[in-house]
């Protein structure tokens, strides 16, 4: 997945933690998942850029070193979110 969200969770899941399904294919799934049960319009949407969180150094230096390293990847590119509006069939 070619995305801030979808790369952040694959440094995350390296540390053990994360979905199984990963949650950045959700909008590109949207129709393979609810389709036979909707009408969906998906769209991408901008979102603010929070502040990283304050982490215990010692503990998750190694974590926040690649959570980072995808903020630096992905830093010419404003943040996103997709939106699906669904209507039951």
């Amino acid at each position: 997945m070619e995305s801030r969200t979808g790369t952040a969770i694959s440094v995350v899941e390296r540390f053990g933690g994360g979905p199984q399904a990963h949650p950045a294919e959700w909008s590109e799934r949207a129709d393979e998942l609810l389709g036979e049960w909707f009408e969906l319009d998906a769209k991408l949407l901008e979102s603010p850029n929070p502040a990283p969180p304050p982490a215990p150094a010692d503990q998750i230096a190694a974590l926040r070193a690649g959570l980072e390293a995808v903020d630096e990847r992905f830093a010419d590119r404003k943040p996103s979110y997709s939106v699906v509006l669904g209507r039951r069939r």
